[in-house]
């Protein structure tokens, strides 16, 4: 069956606006929040060793866990964010999470990012499972620094969301010594862009300076930190 990617984005991102729109219960919204804590996770990683990946997986977690929440008040049924695979549907191989059976790839961009993103950032073990082309959506969360000139003067801070084809059409996969699924940064931008113009982008408003000097504490977390994962 032929697949509406536009169509279903449209609906991604119109869940999306809700979601982060949602007052959250320190006073602000769960975007405010998101991008608060974002920028503590930044900031403490910077400089240390891996900080590129661990910053990207935590920053992922974060932003699973703000729509985790988000799910709660869902106005679309049974159209929900989840990890899980809906049953009688095939897995696609880069998914990070579903909108309903919709998959979604999940990729960050941090404030001092090349831009240079990967279906995987591992070499493919000989037997081992294989990211050698697009099979999802990808959904990127830029909080890239801003820049008066060069190719980022036109990408604003915020949600990009790509349709499988644009990605099918557009990126041309690549290898470095990291990853045989390399997105270079042109492409990634090429990308974003044409996200923007089909109305799949949410902006936002990225202060780097606000977690600074803070960190997430795993050892003083409280009893309402220790919670059960949804599917």
């Amino acid at each position: 069956m032929q697949i509406d990617h536009s169509g279903r984005c449209l609906q991604v991102i119109a869940e999306l606006r809700r979601i982060l729109a949602s007052p959250h219960a320190d006073g602000g919204t769960f975007i405010g929040r998101f991008l608060y804590l974002n920028s503590v996770l930044q900031n403490q990683n910077s400089g240390t060793k891996g900080a590129g990946l661990t910053g990207g997986v935590q920053q992922e977690n974060l932003w699973f866990e703000m729509l985790d929440a988000g799910n709660e008040t869902s106005s679309t049924g049974t159209a929900r964010f989840t990890r899980a695979c809906p049953p009688n549907t095939e897995p696609t191989r880069d998914y990070d999470y579903y909108f309903g059976d919709y998959p979604l790839s999940h990729k960050t961009i941090g404030w001092s990012g090349s831009g240079m993103l990967a279906l995987a950032w591992s070499k493919n073990p000989e037997g081992g499972l294989e990211r050698s082309e697009f099979e999802s959506s990808m959904l990127i969360v830029c909080s890239r620094k801003p820049a008066a000139r060069g190719m980022w003067s036109s990408i604003a801070t915020g949600v990009y969301l790509v349709p499988l084809p644009v990605l099918q059409t557009t990126v041309t996969l690549t290898s470095n010594n990291k990853s045989d699924s390399i997105i270079s940064t042109s492409d990634a931008i090429r990308c974003m862009a044409v996200a923007a113009e089909q109305r799949l982008f949410i902006p936002f408003t990225y202060d780097h300076e606000k977690g600074r000097h803070r960190f997430v504490s795993l050892w003083h977390s409280g009893p309402e930190a220790i919670r059960t994962r949804n599917p």
